[in-house]
């Protein structure tokens, strides 16, 4: 098993996401987590959309547990 596997087993979502001061085993810190990448994920089309003609898709690869691709 490689280093990322071994510390998703632990928490997957601290080692996407270190936050020290956040719970993520709460429903709170999940909230937190997901709203994060949904921020992120609008940031990103703000950034990138003057490339992306109308109906041209991005796909992410490697997605893990979905933080990114759960907003689409």
């Amino acid at each position: 098993m490689n280093r990322w596997e071994e510390f998703a087993k632990i928490n997957a979502e601290y080692y996407i996401l270190t936050e020290p001061d956040v719970d993520y085993s709460t429903t709170e810190g999940r909230e937190y987590f997901y709203r994060s990448g949904e921020e992120f994920v609008e940031k990103t089309l703000e950034n990138v959309k003057v490339r992306l003609h109308a109906r041209q898709r991005a796909l992410e690869i490697g997605c893990g547990i979905g933080r990114l691709t759960r907003p689409n």
